[in-house]
């Protein structure tokens, strides 16, 4: 008889052990879960609130304008109205920034001034104003730490130019959840006083009041179980979320990673225009080279030309004065009569021959002015000419200049592709660690939701056991 008591006060012992230390496992994993999900919820929903009523109270696009932040036509610096609403209604931290500096907030320095004029922390600085995503974690604020959320503020153009930032600390969502602690606290201690009062029962009538007690434990372990299961599936869903995000953000790197060569082939085709445009400049320049010693040997055939013509004057000059000698020889011939006779006829000749000469020399001039006059249309036109090449020469130094900038602006794009390109790598190293994350809260969820499934085969054992 001794012996069963032994170990019915063994069993008992066991029992109430095993009782308190599930409920403890029970009190910290639900405190911890609710209080998490308390915090996430509190600040997305204030944050949320926060963006409603900047949109209902100013209407308009972000801009800056004189190094101030304006939404719509409203000044945002100084304009405390909403960030005080915010802390009236739900008690969180909330600021307006202009680039990294706050210019509107509820959150107090030490001496109780607000903190205008401060600047947020680097990594927040890194990640929304310069990445343009999300900050969402613990962060400092003027000293204290806090659950937190910064988004970019873009303008119309799609430039981030400043930041909304709401802040819950943690002790606020504690102080909320005293309630909820309290009312936890105790249900766990009548658990565990139930267990208590239900061992000491056992060991009076150990069948029925442990048979009805198991039973319970068999439907609390099945709402843990069932609990597990949810906590399991949810941590499932977010697992699978994630990483179909890394898949459209190893695509957005694949698209990102085609761009970058498009631009590469373009800044060597631009290369390749430039190099083609220098062989082309040298090519004109040489041509208005050959046209300016073209000019300069026309200008010599005009002054040859002009020499001709001076000498056919003065063979014009001779003809005239031969003619006129000749007509006074044969006057003379006709007054010595027939003894002159023979000279008249030379004489005759003499004035035919400066006739057909004089005849030839005007002949002669024209010809040459005419070649002058052909001469002076041609270096006319050659002049045209060259000032044609030499405007060419001058758009093919524009086209080149043109060309250098193309070149210029495609490796410049070139490098900002690479720099979102190493942008989107780091967010997929991210997600790819936060669908690990959640693969491993998942597989937690399934380690303690087989627990429960064998702790409640062990109390279906310990049923069958007490008959």
């Amino acid at each position: 008889m001794s012996m069963n008591l032994t170990m019915k006060h063994k069993l008992i012992l066991t029992f109430v052990s095993l009782l308190i230390a599930f409920g403890i496992a029970v009190y910290c994993f639900v405190n911890t879960q609710v209080t998490s999900l308390m915090m996430d919820e509190k600040l997305a929903s204030d944050h949320a609130l926060g963006y409603e009523l900047l949109d209902q109270f100013y209407p308009g696009d972000w801009n800056v304008a004189e190094g101030k932040l304006y939404k719509g036509k409203q000044l945002i610096n100084g304009d405390t109205r909403l960030v005080d609403m915010i802390k009236e209604r739900t008690g969180s931290a909330a600021t307006i920034f202009l680039g990294d500096i706050r210019i509107a907030t509820n959150v107090l320095k030490p001496d109780g001034k607000r903190a205008v004029g401060t600047k947020v922390a680097s990594e927040v600085e890194e990640k929304v104003l310069k990445k343009g995503t999300d900050f969402i974690g613990k962060a400092v604020v003027v000293g204290k730490v806090c659950e937190t959320k910064y988004s970019p503020i873009k303008d119309k153009n799609g430039k981030t130019i400043g930041m909304w930032f709401v802040g819950v600390q943690k002790h606020y969502v504690e102080n909320k959840m005293t309630a909820f602690n309290t009312t936890l606290f105790f249900f766990t201690l009548i658990m565990v006083a139930i267990g208590i009062a239900i061992a000491i029962l056992l060991s009076i009538s150990v069948t029925r009041p442990v048979n009805r007690i198991a039973q319970e434990l068999h439907s609390f372990v099945e709402e843990v179980a069932t609990a597990s299961g949810l906590v399991s599936s949810s941590s499932q869903n977010v697992a699978d979320g994630t990483a179909a995000q890394a898949s459209s953000l190893e695509e957005t790197s694949s698209s990102l990673e085609e761009m970058s060569s498009m631009t590469r082939n373009n800044s060597d085709h631009a290369k390749q225009a430039r190099a083609m445009m220098g062989k082309t400049q040298r090519i004109v320049e040489k041509v208005n080279s050959h046209m300016d010693e073209m000019t300069q040997a026309i200008n010599e055939i005009n002054k040859s030309s002009e020499e001709t013509g001076k000498i056919i004057k003065t063979i014009d000059e001779i003809a005239f004065q031969t003619n006129l000698l000749a007509l006074n020889a044969a006057v003379e011939a006709a007054r010595a009569g027939e003894a002159g006779a023979g000279f008249a006829v030379v004489a005759e000749e003499v004035r035919n021959l400066a006739t057909r000469s004089a005849d030839a020399a005007k002949n002669t001039s024209k010809l040459i002015a005419n070649t002058m006059q052909a001469v002076s249309n041609g270096n006319e036109l050659t002049k045209a000419t060259q000032e044609a090449f030499q405007d060419n020469v001058e758009i093919s130094v524009q086209i080149a200049q043109i060309v250098d900038e193309i070149t210029t602006a495609s490796e410049e794009q070139a490098q900002g592709i690479a720099q979102i390109n190493h942008a989107v790598a780091a967010m997929d190293k991210a997600t790819q660690e936060a669908a690990a994350h959640a693969e491993e809260s998942a597989d937690a969820s399934k380690i303690l939701n087989q627990k429960a499934i064998e702790i409640q085969h062990h109390i279906n054992e310990l049923i069958s056991v007490l008959g």
